[in-house]
């Protein structure tokens, strides 16, 4: 899956990592099949790795991100194609980081594909959601734009799915900062 040259663990706490009983330890015991070294860094670390060519070789392992500031270094190193090969370990399904995965067209390994890409016309209105974010999107003019988009999708036949509409945001370049508010504007 990673293959056989060097690897980086990337985990949200070191000193947690570093504990007999972690689960970010086991897991990355289990990939690396025993081989877990020194190359072991804070998922925040990644964005000063991405800077430089440390990862071009290098297959990544990004073990549980579970915040909003761990997502954005996954991203910002991804996009910065740094990181020859990259792998991401989530907790859940319902993951903010596994709508922006997917909404990117990264592989699922249980099923060995991708999901399939956001409606081009979604992505277009996420685009115009994007666009607000700078007023952010949980009140007024951003969130006048979200609801009316929605509806507006909805009285045109598209399903209120919280999951499709994500992967749109994500795809449009919408920020994880503003997820939840599409999330919540998505459901019923």
């Amino acid at each position: 899956m990673l293959g056989d040259g060097p690897m980086v663990f990337a985990v949200a706490d070191m000193k947690t990592f570093n504990t007999d009983r972690s689960v970010d330890r086991e897991a990355a015991e289990y990939i690396a099949a025993g081989r877990v070294g020194p190359n072991v860094v804070e998922i925040a670390d990644l964005r000063r790795l991405a800077d430089g060519d440390l990862l071009a070789d290098a297959a990544v392992a990004v073990l549980h991100p579970v915040e909003s500031r761990h997502y954005e270094a996954v991203s910002e190193m991804i996009g910065s194609g740094s990181a020859g090969r990259v792998f991401v370990l989530v907790w859940t399904p319902r993951d903010g980081m596994r709508a922006w995965l997917d909404g990117h067209g990264a592989v699922d390994l249980h099923t060995g594909a991708s999901v399939p890409a956001p409606d081009p016309l979604q992505v277009a209105a996420a685009a115009m959601m994007v666009g607000e974010q700078y007023n952010g999107l949980r009140s007024g003019r951003g969130k006048d734009v979200v609801v009316q988009l929605l509806r507006a999708f909805t009285d045109s036949g598209y399903p209120l799915d919280e999951d499709a509409w994500l992967r749109a945001f994500f795809a449009a370049g919408g920020g994880f900062r503003h997820a939840d508010s599409v999330r919540s504007s998505s459901r019923r």
